[in-house]
């Protein structure tokens, strides 16, 4: 009977000390990806930078089908399904300075709330083209960064940011 006290007391602290450090120890997501597209850094700040644009090019707008986006100003709003969860994702401007770099916060929320922070630079490089780099980051507790989509590119997975890049530098080049 004593045994099984202890057993009981252990398998209690080993899961508080599990909860606790899924609910409070922090992770760094820091993720940047980079493109050259063949317009000028001027041309591709202004698109990117307006909100109504993102439906051509954003990586939530072209994977989700049953898709409700809408831009007011300096934010945007997206909500979709992914299985059978309900997902919305809040995204504004906090700097914006022509033609050289935007600032925003995305909130992504899947039933928790997933506060990120990015930036995107518009670099003239030779040639005429444009070197477009972005960066995503925050400091998540593990439960939030489990949620989210890795940020990866392979047969297996999708790459959120990559391929919201490769979506805009088509865009700009072809015009489809």
């Amino acid at each position: 009977m004593r045994l099984m006290k202890w057993f009981f007391v252990i398998g209690i602290l080993a899961s508080t000390t599990l909860i606790f450090l899924l609910l409070v120890h922090k992770v760094n997501l820091d993720v940047e990806r980079r493109i050259e597209i063949n317009k000028s850094a001027a041309e591709c700040f202004k698109f990117f930078a307006d909100w109504n644009n993102q439906r051509e090019f954003n990586y939530f707008n072209q994977a989700y089908q049953e898709l409700v986006y809408e831009s007011r100003g300096a934010a945007a709003y997206w909500r979709f399904k992914e299985g059978n969860k309900d997902v919305q994702a809040h995204a504004y401007w906090t700097t914006k300075v022509e033609p050289q770099r935007a600032e925003f916060n995305i909130d992504i929320t899947y039933g928790i709330s997933v506060p990120l922070k990015g930036a995107c630079r518009f670099d003239a490089v030779t040639g005429g083209l444009t070197r477009v780099t972005c960066r995503v980051h925050g400091e998540l507790a593990y439960y939030q960064k489990a949620i989210l989509p890795e940020f990866r590119s392979d047969d297996n997975t999708v790459d959120p940011l990559e391929d919201s890049l490769m979506h805009l530098k088509t865009r700009l080049e072809t015009g489809r």
